[in-house]
């Protein structure tokens, strides 16, 4: 019985240390950084390499052109060099005003570039 008391116990301690362990990464790992944008802008999500887990539009402007890159912070000024991973273009009718998320979990190499061509209000949530 003091054996299986023993493994137990040592499961308690192990169990604990784990939760411990994750917590302590939880807003690396876990959880994703937000970058939050509202103006007609090149904007700078992530320095380097990471990923990018979606994009949410706030508030949509009409046809508000979203172009997303995988682009050094160097590249993205102007017009950003680099890899563009999507182009997205609001309606010239916007029939709702919901936010909508367009979900990516896409790898970035290099890091990450939004150019936004008006005032709509959008989130990035990246790592």
């Amino acid at each position: 019985m003091k054996y299986f008391n023993g493994i137990i116990v040592l499961f308690g301690i192990l169990t604990i240390s784990l939760i411990a362990y994750a917590l302590s990464y939880q807003g690396s790992y876990f959880g994703y950084t937000p970058t939050h944008v509202v103006t007609a802008t090149d904007t700078v999500f992530s320095e380097s390499g990471g990923l990018l887990h979606q994009i949410s539009v706030n508030t949509a402007v009409a046809s508000e052109t979203i172009s997303v890159y995988d682009a050094t912070s160097a590249n993205c000024t102007g017009t950003p060099t680099g890899t563009l991973l999507a182009t997205i273009t609001v309606p010239s009718t916007i029939t709702s005003a919901d936010p909508f998320y367009i979900p990516f979990d896409s790898i970035l190499q290099n890091g990450g570039c939004v150019k936004t061509s008006s005032t709509a209000d959008i989130t990035i949530q990246s790592r």
